[in-house]
């Protein structure tokens, strides 16, 4: 079967790459595992410390896992921590331990520079990735008529 990661963080851009996940899961008949990676906001004397609660990234996983399988899509999901200051680094890890064909992203489309002052997990997902990386940006939204000419 194929195997599909989609890396989440519940943005726009996010949203984005579900609906191309689906689409990608439709026409290879594959399955969709979801990941957020709780991001560490520091480390200190008294250990990690991460920007989201583990409710509420197991809320935005399961939400994004309930979608996809109202569109038909098998899918599961889960969030995890990360272990490493690079997110993109625990996304790869996610991919190798599912086995994923692919790893769907989403980009809210900065500029090389934008990225670099400040980062960019599709950015270095990009160049950490042992497989094919999907980047999908918030503007590749599907609206009535994308796509289409009038006459």
């Amino acid at each position: 079967m194929y195997e599909i990661l989609a890396a989440i963080d519940g943005s726009l851009a996010s949203d984005r790459a579900l609906e191309a996940t689906v689409e990608l899961a439709r026409a290879t008949g594959g399955h969709v595992h979801v990941v957020h990676v709780r991001e560490l906001a520091t480390v200190g004397a008294y250990g990690a410390v991460y920007r989201s609660e583990p409710e509420e990234a197991e809320r935005l996983v399961q939400g994004y896992v309930e979608r996809l399988r109202a569109a038909g899509v098998e899918a599961d999901g889960a969030p995890r921590d990360a272990t490493h200051p690079e997110v993109a680094r625990d996304i790869v890890e996610a991919a190798r331990e599912h086995d994923a064909s692919v790893i769907v992203v989403g980009s809210r489309g900065r500029g090389d520079i934008g990225s670099i002052a400040l980062g960019s997990v599709s950015h270095d997902l990009l160049r950490r990735a042992d497989r094919p990386v999907l980047v999908v940006t918030a503007r590749c939204a599907r609206g009535p008529g994308d796509g289409q000419r009038s006459a």
